[in-house]
């Protein structure tokens, strides 16, 4: 999205459009990592019941979990947001620098 608002300069309306598809698809965003990481805390929930764990594989746990967490969350988002955003600019006809969340263009002195 600020590629769009700073390199192709946009009008307040295209701006305007653009949040609306990014507030419609963050919510159905957070509700469906949500419901995918509650539905993923219930099952490691029942799979870990009545078992005695030592800290080691606590720790495993934890770590396999919280790189899991990422994943989806960035599976997530490109699946709800960012297709959608990307979709609606190319609409508009602002496709010169969109670019899916993540991935990084040279643009000039300020690249990183």
């Amino acid at each position: 999205m600020s590629n769009i608002i700073f390199d192709t300069q946009a009008t307040k309306a295209q701006h305007g459009a653009l949040n609306a598809v990014i507030s419609q698809q963050n919510m159905k965003f957070y509700l469906a990592a949500t419901l995918t990481h509650v539905t993923g805390f219930m099952y490691l929930s029942y799979f870990f019941r009545y078992r005695r764990l030592s800290a080691a594989p606590v720790l495993l746990v934890a770590c396999a979990y919280s790189s899991a967490f990422n994943s989806v969350n960035h599976i997530l988002y490109k699946l709800f947001v960012d297709k959608h955003l990307l979709a609606e600019a190319r609409r508009l006809g602002l496709e010169a620098h969109c670019q899916p969340s993540g991935t990084r263009k040279p643009r000039g002195f300020n690249y990183v």
